[in-house]
């Protein structure tokens, strides 16, 4: 009687495994759906084909983490959590990056996020392009030594990390007048105004007396008439003033 009972629970033991099995392959946890949600700027079958799912996939089968990592190759993809939703679909969640900068190399123009990251690249001369990607207001930066730049590097220069923390930093009616943003090197980042006069400014150091300098002297000189060529406030307590 008692061996009968072990057996008895052995086959229980088997049927119960083999029932995991069946239900582990079994249809309803076949990947039937993605659901993608917070893009934006990048289409859901992008994100769909970046992340390497494919329908019919078992369901607990799939890694998460590996999915998440994937759609680090989507330069616009800043982060993204994937959810799996029994029986039948995954959920992807993306924040997206913002552009901030517009980096121009040669004929070329790629959007920038505050990273340092390039987005992609626009064509300035197609406002279609340039509105849907929100880069109407952004300010240029020139003058990088690069050769070149693809969407998903980032731009490794220290002196357009300091132009990034400078843009920062800008009083807003001085930023509005940036029309474009030299960035040889760092002692050699200049903003160059709407009116054409090119503000030397140098490192990202004692920004608040540098933006204070470059306030004051503007406000002075319209006060006394006298427009203005330049002005150097890469010593922000000597600035450096060139009148017409």
């Amino acid at each position: 009687m008692k061996a009968m009972k072990v057996l008895m629970a052995l086959l229980l033991l088997g049927a119960a495994g083999y029932g995991g099995v069946i239900g582990w392959r079994s249809g309803p946890l076949k990947l039937r759906t993605v659901e993608v949600l917070g893009n934006q700027r990048v289409s859901a079958p992008e994100i769909v084909g970046a992340s390497g799912l494919t329908r019919g996939s078992h369901l607990l089968e799939l890694s998460v983490r590996r999915i998440e990592k994937r759609m680090t190759s989507v330069p616009w993809v800043k982060r993204a959590r994937a959810e799996r939703i029994l029986p039948s679909k995954v959920r992807i969640t993306v924040v997206e990056r913002k552009a901030v900068l517009i980096a121009v190399l040669g004929s070329r123009s790629y959007l920038v996020d505050d990273e340092g990251v390039v987005l992609e690249e626009v064509v300035q001369d197609d406002p279609a392009q340039v509105d849907s990607a929100g880069a109407r207001d952004l300010m240029i930066v020139t003058s990088l030594p690069l050769e070149s730049i693809e969407p998903g590097e980032k731009i490794d220069l220290a002196q357009f990390d300091d132009v990034l923390t400078i843009s920062r930093q800008l009083p807003s009616d001085l930023r509005a007048r940036v029309v474009e943003v030299r960035a040889a090197s760092i002692d050699r980042i200049a903003l160059l105004l709407d009116d054409s006069v090119l503000v030397i400014y140098g490192a990202a150091e004692e920004i608040e007396d540098k933006n204070h300098a470059i306030v004051s002297i503007i406000e002075k000189s319209k006060a006394q008439g006298r427009p203005l060529r330049s002005i150097d406030v890469r010593v922000p307590t000597r600035p450096a003033v060139r009148v017409s």
